[in-house]
């Protein structure tokens, strides 16, 4: 057949209670009808069906598989090919839950830019590994720093390995211009602990304290002095405190903390 064909009413298919015909509805000129497992659609020579249903729609591949799909407000993308394989989910501000998981798996490699990055546990090892036992973070591009990156650990978060008490990692905070610690009194101020707080073997105990609940510091047991303690009120003497009348002087022992001398008044 040549030239145009006109039809006046329906073309009525063989099977599938397939029709064509003028569409009276809104949009798009032509009205497919009749339905094939479901599905109404058309099939191309190239293998590669249109096929839709009341809250489905897309491209699929006869024997692999969806290539695009759009379903309940949700669209996905296939990886296989020429169909199939991965289902991939087209991201928007709709769909948060699926940007989030798949933001846990950005390369450091990639350099993403966030204007806010929320985490629940930021590593930089492997997964599942010691972090006693091996360091990270140390050097260019690595480890916690803010306004830039430049070599060296002057200005960085990091990890490195030291052997005291056997080679474990430390923990660094370096910040070459100087750091500033802040905590209110009212609220227990800043407090050092001789174990890691929340531990269990051993229970830690505080055993320093700057500022807790007032203006003081606070060493809860001995404190070592190799150097030289100076009064700064240097128009008044040095003041010393007791419990008592009778507990106020200065005592001194030796290293094996025998008696040695004593001044009191």
């Amino acid at each position: 057949m040549s030239g145009n064909l006109t039809m006046l009413g329906t073309l009525n298919g063989s099977a599938n209670s397939a029709t064509l015909y003028a569409n009276p509805s809104n949009y798009g000129s032509w009205k497919i009808g009749g339905t094939r497992n479901g599905w109404y659609g058309i099939e191309f020579e190239s293998g590669t069906n249109l096929m839709a249903n009341s809250n489905e729609v897309g491209f699929h591949r006869n024997g692999s598989g969806w290539q695009l799909r759009w379903y309940n407000g949700v669209g996905y993308i296939y990886k296989g090919a020429p169909g199939g394989g991965t289902e991939a989910t087209i991201l928007d501000s709709s769909n948060q839950a699926y940007a989030w998981n798949m933001n846990q798996n950005v390369r450091s490699t990639d350099s993403p830019t966030f204007g806010t990055l929320q985490l629940t546990r930021l590593n930089f090892g492997a997964t599942g590994a010691t972090p006693y036992n091996s360091a990270a973070g140390e050097g260019t591009g690595n480890g916690i720093t803010f306004g830039g990156d430049e070599a060296g650990p002057g200005y960085r978060i990091f990890t490195t390995m030291e052997n005291v008490g056997g080679n474990y990692s430390k923990l660094v905070i370096n910040w070459h211009t100087g750091i500033r610690i802040g905590a209110y009194t009212n609220y227990g101020g800043i407090r050092f602990y001789n174990n890691a707080f929340g531990a269990g073997n051993p229970t830690p105990s505080e055993i320093f304290s700057i500022g807790n609940t007032d203006n003081n510091v606070r060493v809860v047991n001995s404190l070592i002095v190799n150097g030289i303690t100076i009064n700064q009120e240097r128009s008044t003497n040095a003041r010393m405190y007791g419990a008592s009348v009778g507990s106020m002087g200065l005592l001194g022992v030796d290293s094996a903390g025998s008696f040695r001398w004593q001044i009191y008044g």
